[in-house]
């Protein structure tokens, strides 16, 4: 208890009955009064500046009482139990964490999956509704625009889709798959300019 407060050891090289009686807490007495010792050293194990626990030796032969090299070799000991004690903490928290990264790894992989999975419907649905617009003959020349437009727009919302489950197939460490082909970038830029200009039609692109 002192040790533990304190975190300053207790050296007894000898120790009578009356002084341990007085040293010892009550729930601890009636063990010294069964088997009685004659020379005690406490010491404190010390991690990062705070102490985890204590350390404690006795003899019970009042003929060899501790000497100040045993308390040195205790402190010693205590010191090295201490620095283990707290590796394997530390070892335990990683694993923790490593778990806990895992679960949410997994469940980011869940989600992602669910989301993709339930956009291509909807996605499927207003394409094909964009290509009917755009077959259809009474439409203006503006009116088949925007359906074009509403028909790149999906294309490019599947190609996220298609990029979030690479994301998530990179992530379990599987890569990712690379289909080159050419392509022209004005075309690309032209569709990305044209949606702008739908959404925001008050602005100048």
């Amino acid at each position: 208890g002192r040790v533990a407060r304190t975190g300053e050891s207790v050296f007894l090289p000898v120790i009578s009955r009356e002084e341990l009686s007085a040293w010892l807490r009550p729930e601890h007495r009636a063990a010294f009064e069964e088997h009685p010792f004659h020379s005690c050293i406490c010491v404190p194990l010390r991690a990062q500046g705070r102490v985890i626990g204590t350390l404690t030796t006795a003899r019970y032969d009042a003929s060899r009482p501790f000497t100040r090299e045993d308390h040195r070799l205790m402190e010693e000991l205590a010191n090295k139990a201490a620095l283990s004690i707290e590796n394997a903490r530390f070892f335990l928290q990683q694993q923790r964490d490593q778990e806990e990264l895992r679960r949410r790894t997994e469940f980011e992989q869940q989600l992602i999956g669910i989301v993709s999975h339930d956009l291509r419907n909807p996605l499927g649905a207003i394409t094909m509704a964009a290509g009917l617009l755009q077959a259809g003959p009474e439409l203006t020349e503006r009116q088949l625009k925007a359906a074009a437009r509403i028909a790149s727009s999906c294309e490019r919302a599947t190609r996220l889709i298609r990029d979030f489950l690479d994301f998530t197939q990179a992530r379990l460490g599987n890569g990712i798959p690379l289909k080159r082909r050419p392509m022209d970038l004005h075309e690309v830029t032209r569709h990305v300019v044209d949606e702008v200009r739908q959404a925001h039609p008050e602005r100048h692109v």
